[in-house]
């Protein structure tokens, strides 16, 4: 029998707080966890350290409804005291949602679920524009382990509702994720851009859902 208990909390973030680093909410986190006191389990050997991972770290300046902290605790605790304990430790923008065992591993994830808006000096030129440019491939510079490659980002958008406003283009977005194929949707809002003269810097960006391949919630 394994001496602890693996944790997964799910949690929003919200706010001003998407623009904090991932290095920076990680420290955050280990700071609240030893605030709440929480029976936390450290990794053996010479320097021990909390365990604590992260599945798919959001960019800087994204705000998300579905972030995930696996930890582990060397004793049982009902998941009402845990969220009550650190939930205390939170700073503003970020809440937590639940903490159970996890049923999936990190690997399951294929698809994230996400709602942009965009500013845009002419919302139905832009709707029309992003229409077009989902017709066809969609080639960006995209980092990957060897360098930056041209790829085509179009395979990877599985799905897009849009809708204007008088100011802005509005879209959910379906796209692949995980270690193997991951895709930031600011690329594709990037290369729209690049038609419509509008500056994707200036996009609001929610992670609405974690998925996986079979479309069924991450958790």
């Amino acid at each position: 029998m394994s001496d602890f208990i693996d944790l997964r909390v799910r949690y929003r973030k919200r706010g001003s707080i998407r623009y904090i680093s991932h290095l920076d909410m990680n420290r955050m986190m280990q700071r609240a966890i030893a605030r709440a006191r929480l029976p936390v389990w450290y990794t053996q050997g010479y320097n021990p350290h909390l365990y604590l991972t992260f599945a798919l770290p959001l960019s800087l300046g994204f705000e998300s409804e579905s972030e995930f902290m696996d930890l582990r605790l060397v004793r049982e605790m009902s998941e009402a005291e845990f969220l009550a304990r650190l939930g205390g430790q939170m700073p503003e923008g970020v809440e937590l949602c639940a903490a159970r065992p996890p049923v999936h591993d990190v690997r399951d994830i294929a698809w994230c679920e996400w709602e942009t808006r965009l500013p845009v000096k002419d919302p139905s030129a832009v709707e029309e524009a992003f229409r077009a440019l989902l017709g066809g491939p969609i080639e960006v510079e995209k980092k990957t382990k060897r360098g930056v490659s041209l790829t085509d980002i179009r395979p990877m958008v599985a799905d897009v509702k849009m809708q204007v406003s008088p100011d802005a283009l509005e879209a959910s977005l379906r796209c692949r994720a995980g270690s193997e194929t991951n895709l930031n949707p600011s690329l594709l809002l990037s290369a729209l851009c690049t038609h419509t003269g509008d500056d994707a810097r200036d996009a609001d960006i929610l992670r609405t859902a974690v998925l996986c391949v079979d479309g069924t919630p991450f958790c």
